[in-house]
């Protein structure tokens, strides 16, 4: 093949591979600050398709293909770099991952699998897997293939999450004046209801008392709140720190009940011990 054609072709293949990167980086950002996976996964599926294509058309024209021996040698070498342990498998495992998710960089995670469970938010994705980090600081990959087989819960994956907090008190406190201190400390917080483009979620307290079946005479509550996934950042951009924000504003919450709750004489009593 003529040494200019040869370039030309290059050219054309790279400037096609860079507008469909292009493209689908276009629909997949916006004014929110995400680091999308789905956009690394396009350079490389596409990427790879280019370099697919150029080598193909490049041996077909030097006449590589023309001989049996070379087309078994190059069916051999394929093969092996997609058995698994090849770093070529690892490339599609990561594209085949990129695809099938639902959950960007920075999103926070559930993955459950035959080993576990683990929660954390995204930090990194690459050829080696996806690196998790937990509220202690702690990190962990977890390979793409091992991801490929795991159940994976994005916790927040809209505008706004759910967030749980969890009450015990002792039954010889009414449940109505638990309930008027929860509401009264919501209030306090401004954690009545939050609010996205799409919709409004109000909080609510459920009763979970056989959690305690092993404490008949004590009382589990849950709290659910709602929280914006979206914090403003300093740069004019949004930033998906919402869970953080939301880890600590509950646990003020949580401490501002259980004081208001400990202020009543009856708030640990073991009901069996009082006397109606």
């Amino acid at each position: 093949m003529d040494p200019a054609v040869l370039f030309a072709w290059f050219i054309v293949v790279a400037i096609v591979v860079s507008i469909a990167v292009n493209v689908a980086a276009s629909r997949m950002l916006g004014r929110h600050k995400i680091r999308n996976i789905q956009i690394r996964a396009a350079t490389q599926v596409f990427g790879t398709a280019g370099l697919f294509v150029f080598s193909t058309v490049y041996l077909y024209a030097e006449g590589y293909l023309d001989d049996t021996i070379n087309v078994l040698g190059i069916s051999a070498l394929i093969v092996v770099a997609f058995s698994k342990y090849s770093p070529v498998n690892n490339a599609f495992s990561f594209m085949i991952v990129a695809y099938r998710t639902e959950f960007h960089i920075d999103d926070w995670i559930t993955v459950s699998n035959v080993n576990g469970n683990m929660r954390g938010k995204v930090k990194d994705f690459n050829l080696k897997g996806v690196r998790i980090q937990g509220f202690a600081l702690s990190e962990s990959i977890i390979s793409n293939e091992e991801l490929m087989h795991s159940f994976v819960i994005n916790l927040t994956p809209e505008d706004l999450f759910r967030w749980p907090t969890v009450i015990r008190t002792s039954k010889a406190m009414d449940a109505e004046s638990v309930e008027k201190i929860i509401i009264d400390n919501l209030v306090k917080h401004n954690l009545t209801e939050a609010s996205s483009p799409a919709s409004t979620f109000n909080s609510y307290l459920e009763y979970f008392d056989d959690d305690l079946d092993y404490r008949p005479n004590y009382r589990s509550m849950t709290v659910f709140t709602y929280h914006p996934k979206w914090i403003n950042g300093t740069d004019g951009l949004m930033e998906p720190n919402g869970y953080e924000l939301a880890y600590s504003v509950t646990r003020q919450l949580k401490r501002d009940i259980m004081t208001d709750i400990e202020a009543e004489e009856l708030s640990y009593v073991d009901a069996s011990l009082v006397v109606q």
